[in-house]
């Protein structure tokens, strides 16, 4: 059964209440998670700034996580049996990663590439190789683009993510931003993406897709 559950704590940010229909029991309440440290990991590679922090609903032996870290006050959510090898970088400050249970990764990528933004990835996602997410690369200020995949998603090999544009075109007249990267990026349950797919900016891929 999927939630329809608001959290309450994220009441300031409607983007958490994108994955409430399609992440069952999806929660941003540190109080239903414990404190991770390195320990905690199968393998735990820091290799700029200091950890993000860290909470956990369960053992977390399994994942090798290579952090990357320019911001401060970034969080992420791991759910119970989160396993594989994930790099994970965050360029902004007061930014959300949620991963739910039983998610496998294959030397993926994750980029969180502005403040305050907002990843959400669900319960028995899979992924068979390489593949690249990145989220806010290049977005205007306070933007609220976001990228949230539904439950029991099943990625193939180089399959490419993107919220924004890899880069801004401005109007010298109007002295402003034309490619504004505020876009969401919805995946919902059930779906398959083959190899060298790619979802862009603005898209919704609806339920049991291929």
């Amino acid at each position: 059964m999927i939630s329809k559950a608001t959290n309450r704590n994220t009441a300031r940010d409607h983007r958490p209440t994108l994955a409430d229909p399609l992440i069952e029991d999806f929660s941003l309440d540190p109080e239903r998670y414990r404190a991770l440290e390195s320990s905690d990991f199968g393998h735990l590679e820091r290799r700029q700034g200091d950890l993000p922090r860290l909470f956990g609903r369960g053992d977390s032996s399994a994942l090798h996580l290579t952090l990357s870290n320019h911001g401060t006050n970034n969080r992420v959510f791991l759910g119970q049996g989160v396993n594989g090898r994930l790099s994970l970088g965050f360029t902004g400050s007061d930014s959300v990663l949620f991963i739910g249970r039983d998610v496998t990764f294959a030397n993926q990528h994750i980029g969180s590439r502005q403040d305050r933004d907002f990843i959400a990835i669900g319960n028995d996602v899979s992924t068979t190789g390489p593949g690249r997410w990145v989220s806010g690369l290049r977005c205007t200020p306070a933007s609220a683009a976001c990228i949230v995949i539904g439950d029991a998603c099943v990625f193939s090999h180089d399959v490419v993510l993107r919220n924004s544009n890899g880069h801004p075109f401005f109007d010298p007249e109007l002295q402003g931003q034309l490619n504004r990267g505020d876009h969401q990026l919805l995946i919902e349950p059930h779906c398959w993406f083959g190899e060298r797919s790619a979802v862009v900016k603005g898209v919704t891929i609806g339920a049991f897709s291929v």
